[in-house]
C-alpha cells in the first residue's frame, strides 16, 4: 500500500510539472503573438532555466531572440542566438537559427559576419531548397558592400526555385534593377571630404546638397572677409589692443577655422547619408520583388 501511494504521488508530481511547463509555453507564446515581447522574453527565460531538454532549451532561446528582434534590439538578439548550439545540422531548427542570426547581423550592419554565417550554414547543408531562403538575404548583403554582380547572381539562383510562370518575369526585373543606369550612385566619403578641404562647400554639393554647400562657402568667405577687414583697419576695435591682433583673429580667423573643419566633417556625413538613402531605396525594391514571389 505504501509503494502504491508513493507511485501515485510521484505521478501527480510529474504531471503537475508537465502541466505547469505546458502552461508556461502557452503563456509565453500568447504574449509573443500579442506583441508583448518584453514579457514574453521573461517567460522564455524561465522556460530555458527550468528545461532539462537541450532541444527544447534551444527552441526557447530562439524564441527569446525573436522577442529581442521584434523589439528592435538586434544586438541582444545576436547575443542570444550565439548561445544556441545544435549538434545535428540537418534539423529545421538549425536552419532557422542560422537564418535569424544572419538577418540580425544584417540589421546591425555587420555585413561580413552575416555573409560568413550564411556560408557556414551552406557548408553543413547540401539541400539546395533549404539554401533558397538565404539567397535574397545574401543579395541584400552583397548590395550593402557594393558587390552588385554577386548580388544579382544570388537573385538569379533564387529564381530557379520559382514556378516557371514567374521565373522569366523575375529574372527580367532583376536584370533591369542591376543595369548600370539603375544601380545606386555611391558617393565616396573621402572624395567629399577632400573636395571640401580644397574648395569649401564643394563636398556638400558632391554629396547632393548644393544649397548647403553654397551656404558653407558664403559663411567661410564672410569669416575670412571679417578677419581681413579687422587686419586692414589695424585692429582698432579697442585702442589699447592696437599692437595685438586679437579682434581679427578671434572674430574672423578663429571662426573660419571652426567652420572650415566642420565643413569637411559635414561633407563626409552627408555623403554617408546619401549612400544610406540610396541603398535603402534600392534594397526596398529587392525586398518588394522577393515578397511578391512569396505572396503569390
Amino acid at each position: 500500500m505504501l509503494c502504491k501511494t508513493k507511485f501515485f504521488l510521484t505521478c501527480i508530481f510529474l504531471c503537475a510539472i508537465f502541466s505547469n511547463s505546458r502552461a508556461s509555453v502557452q503563456a509565453a507564446d500568447s504574449l509573443f503573438e500579442a506583441g508583448k515581447y518584453f514579457q514574453a522574453a521573461i517567460e522564455y527565460e524561465y522556460l530555458i532555466f527550468t528545461s532539462n531538454d537541450a532541444m527544447l532549451s534551444n527552441s526557447y532561446r530562439l524564441k527569446k531572440a525573436l522577442c529581442y528582434k521584434q523589439s528592435g534590439n538586434y544586438k541582444q538578439a545576436v547575443n542570444q542566438l550565439q548561445t544556441i548550439y545544435i549538434p545535428d545540422k540537418s534539423l529545421v531548427l538549425f536552419a532557422e537559427v542560422s537564418y535569424q542570426h544572419a538577418l540580425c547581423l544584417y540589421l546591425i550592419n555587420d555585413y561580413q559576419n552575416a555573409l560568413w554565417k550564411i556560408d557556414d550554414y551552406s557548408m553543413w547543408v547540401s539541400d539546395s531548397t533549404l539554401l533558397a531562403r538565404f539567397m535574397p538575404l545574401k543579395a541584400l548583403l552583397y548590395n550593402e558592400i557594393h558587390q552588385w554582380d554577386k548580388a544579382q547572381a544570388e537573385l538569379i539562383n533564387y529564381a530557379g526555385f520559382l514556378p516557371d510562370t514567374e521565373k522569366n518575369d523575375f529574372v527580367e526585373t532583376v536584370e533591369q534593377l542591376y543595369s548600370k543606369k539603375n544601380l545606386p550612385k555611391i558617393k565616396k566619403i573621402t572624395t567629399a571630404e577632400h573636395l571640401s578641404r580644397y574648395i569649401p562647400g564643394a563636398g556638400q554639393a558632391y554629396a547632393g546638397k548644393p544649397g548647403e554647400g553654397a551656404l558653407n562657402f558664403l559663411i567661410q568667405l564672410s569669416c575670412l572677409a571679417f578677419g581681413a577687414h579687422q587686419l586692414s583697419n589695424g585692429f582698432t576695435t579697442f585702442q589699447f589692443w592696437n599692437a595685438f591682433p586679437f579682434t581679427g583673429y578671434l572674430g574672423g580667423i578663429g571662426m573660419l577655422s571652426k567652420v572650415y573643419v566642420g565643413g569637411i566633417k559635414r561633407a563626409g556625413i552627408l555623403a554617408a547619408q546619401a549612400n544610406n538613402e540610396q541603398m535603402a531605396a534600392f534594397n526596398h525594391q529587392i525586398n518588394h520583388l522577393v515578397t511578391e514571389t512569396l505572396d503569390e
